[in-house]
């Protein structure tokens, strides 16, 4: 891109420079799912923010668990957990619920 600036006295300034558009239209997935002493184990294909709830919610008002990663630890303790993560572009996976029983 071809880039040329000029002031009020006349002084010009030209350059060109590139650059590349990244975009993410994907949330992220869960790819692996397990539970032990430690709590339920999510492991996702990508860096997230993940939260979860009792029932079901909208991202932003769950018990988050994890920022800017690929894994997340939910302590045992409930029933039923409904999960979402959220990725750096804003994408908010589907909601998914899992049973403490598995």
């Amino acid at each position: 891109m071809q880039i040329d600036c000029f002031d009020d006295v006349g002084n010009e300034a030209s350059g060109e420079t590139n650059f590349s558009v990244e975009a993410d239209l994907a949330a992220p997935n869960v790819i692996a799912l397990y539970k032990d002493a430690a709590g339920l184990h999510l492991i996702l294909d990508e860096k997230a923010s993940c939260e979860y709830s009792s029932s079901s919610f909208a991202f932003g008002e769950g018990t988050e668990v994890s920022t800017d990663s690929e894994s997340a630890v939910i302590p045992l303790g409930g029933r039923e957990y409904h999960i979402r993560c959220r990725d750096s572009f804003g994408n908010v996976m589907p909601e998914i619920v899992v049973r403490a029983d598995i």
